[in-house]
């Protein structure tokens, strides 16, 4: 058996939660964007009547369906193509990644959630399926030039340990 998974997805060998997926390729990826592909809860800040507010979880998942890239996926790789989703050890850089959170309608609270010192960094933590890769697209997490369209997420309930490197990578696990 492999990793528990959270989520149901495209895992291989078995759709009941459990086994590791067919794949030995993994793709790194930088806080918060990793944990956004997974998918997020979304909560909204409501004034209460005396004034002070709170936060309500809307009980709906948010999760990001490209992944951005300066290049395309290497003909070698066939789609679509399951791989681990491997978390970088450096974030992206905070002050642009938290203003396109707030452009995307996240919460402030949320968003700085995203940064979190105790989410996984420097581990694969869960897989993805990935479906074509686009120059366009009407998905606003598009940027470009390059997207990986994401189906399927699954979370893996323990982060597993992993060195990461650029571009496809088959992870030492």
């Amino acid at each position: 058996g492999g990793p528990s998974i959270r989520s149901e997805g495209e895992l291989g060998e078995g759709r009941g939660g459990t086994h590791l997926m067919k794949s030995t390729l993994a793709l790194s990826v930088r806080q918060p964007w990793a944990s956004l592909i997974l998918g997020m809860p979304v909560m909204e800040s409501i004034k209460n009547d005396d004034g002070s507010s709170r936060v309500e979880w809307l009980g709906k998942v948010r999760c990001k369906d490209i992944e951005n890239r300066s290049w395309p996926i290497p003909p070698k790789i066939r789609l679509p193509k399951r791989v681990y989703l491997h978390v970088a050890k450096q974030d992206a850089p905070f002050q642009p990644a938290f203003e396109r959170l707030l452009k995307m309608g996240v919460s402030p609270f949320i968003a700085l959630l995203c940064f979190a010192p105790g989410l996984p960094r420097g581990a694969i933590i869960g897989e993805v399926t990935i479906t074509k890769c686009v120059t366009k697209s009407c998905s606003p997490w598009f940027t470009g030039p390059y997207g990986f369209v994401l189906a399927a997420p699954a979370s893996y309930e323990k982060a597993i340990p992993c060195r990461g490197r650029q571009g496809f990578f088959e992870p030492e696990i």
